[in-house]
C-alpha cells in the first residue's frame, strides 16, 4: 500500500507488525506540536508540559518493544538491488564528480532564472567533516564565463561573484544541510556503510507513469527519507522527506525526482535529469549533457576568495 501523498506519513496498516504503535504515537506528537489538534480551548503551559512527555513516553515504550528497530528483509533486499543498479562498489567509490548542463529556477511555479551550469562535487572522508555536518564539498558555476558561483563547504554555504563572497543566511544554510543529509545519492555514497539505518518496506505505486516500489530509510538521528525506485531497473526515481519551517514549525514536504539515467563510467548509472519540489511546487530543474566521474579538480575550487573580498556578513534570500 503506498504512502499517504502530501503528508510524509505512512497510511495505517502499511508498516510491519510491531512498528505501527510507535509511528502512530510519533504522528500524534508531531501533529500536537504543529498545532493541528482539535482542541476545545486554550492550553496552558503546564498542560503542554504534561501531554508532550506522555506522548514521548509512548514513542519510547513502543520503540523498546520486541522487534523494534529491525529492518525489513524485503526492504533491505530492495536497497541492495538499488545500490547495485547504480554501480555497486564503483558508485560507492566515487571521489569527485563533474556535471555540465542547463539549470532552471522557479518561484511560485514561474521561471525566474536559467543558466548554463557546471557542478563540481567532492566526497571527502566523513571524519574530515565537522560534527553533524554532511561530508560533501560542492561548487556550482553559472554562465558561460562562470563569473558567479555557489560554494558549499560541509555545513557552510556562500554565494560568490567577481566582487567577492557572501555567506548564505542561517535559515537557507540549514535547509541546504538538511537536504544533503536526506539526499539518497549522498546517503548511498557516504552514510550507509558507516551508519546504522533502519529500512522499512512501504509498498508499490505508479509515479509519473512508472511502476515504483518504495522503502523508508531512518537514520540514527530519526531522519526519515522515503525512496521510490523503478520496479524493474531498481534505479531511484523519487525521494520525499519532511522538514519543519523554522518560523512556524509547520511541515514542509521536499521532493526530488530523477530520470534519464546513463552509464557514465565503469558501470555507474547517473541521472541526467533532476527535478526538485518544495511545498508542492517546482523550484529547480536540471538537464545534464555531460557527467565526468573522478575528474581532477583544480586547486582553489573549494576555497573562498581572499577574506578581504567578503561582501557582507549575512545574506537573506
Amino acid at each position: 500500500m503506498p504512502a499517504s501523498r502530501g503528508t510524509g506519513f505512512p497510511r495505517h496498516g502499511e508498516l510491519p507488525r510491531g512498528t505501527d504503535l510507535a509511528w502512530r504515537a510519533y504522528r500524534k506528537l508531531l501533529v500536537f506540536r504543529a498545532g493541528f489538534g482539535r482542541l476545545s480551548g486554550p492550553i496552558s503551559t503546564s498542560m503542554t508540559n504534561r501531554i508532550l512527555p506522555a506522548i514521548a513516553l509512548m514513542v519510547t515504550l513502543a520503540a523498546s518493544a520486541p522487534g523494534q528497530g529491525v529492518s525489513s528483509p524485503k526492504a533491505e533486499a530492495i536497497l541492495k538491488e538499488t545500490i547495485d543498479a547504480l554501480g555497486g562498489k564503483a558508485f560507492q567509490s566515487i571521489h569527485t564528480l563533474e556535471e555540465r548542463g542547463r539549470a532552471y529556477s522557479f518561484r511560485r511555479d514561474k521561471l525566474v532564472a536559467l543558466a548554463i551550469i557546471r557542478i563540481v562535487t567532492e566526497y571527502p572522508a566523513p571524519e574530515k567533516a565537522p560534527a553533524g555536518a554532511p561530508a560533501i564539498l560542492e561548487r556550482q558555476y553559472y554562465g558561460e564565463k562562470e563569473e558567479t558561483s555557489a560554494l558549499t563547504l560541509y555545513d557552510r554555504s556562500f554565494d560568490i561573484t567577481y566582487r567577492g563572497y557572501t555567506p548564505v543566511d542561517e535559515e537557507n544554510t540549514a535547509r541546504i544541510r538538511e537536504g544533503r543529509l536526506h539526499n539518497f545519492f549522498y546517503i548511498a555514497r557516504q552514510r550507509l556503510s558507516r551508519e546504522k539505518y533502519i529500512v522499512e518496506y512501504i509498498g508499490t505505486d505508479i509515479i509519473r507513469n512508472q511502476p515504483a516500489i518504495g522503502i523508508r530509510l531512518v537514520d540514527p538521528d530519526f531522519r526519515v527519507t522515503e525512496l521510490w525506485v523503478h520496479r524493474t531497473t531498481k534505479l531511484p526515481i523519487r525521494q520525499e522527506f519532511t522538514r519543519r519551517d523554522p518560523k512556524t514549525n509547520l511541515p514542509i514536504q521536499e521532493v526530488t525526482e530523477w530520470d534519464k539515467y546513463r552509464e557514465v563510467e565503469g558501470g555507474i548509472q547517473w541521472p541526467l535529469y533532476v527535478l526538485r519540489e518544495s511545498r508542492g511546487r517546482k523550484i529547480f530543474e536540471m538537464f545534464a549533457s555531460e557527467v565526468l566521474v573522478n575528474p581532477p579538480v583544480k586547486a582553489g575550487v573549494f576555497e573562498l576568495p581572499n577574506p578581504a573580498k567578503k561582501v557582507s556578513e549575512r545574506k537573506k534570500k
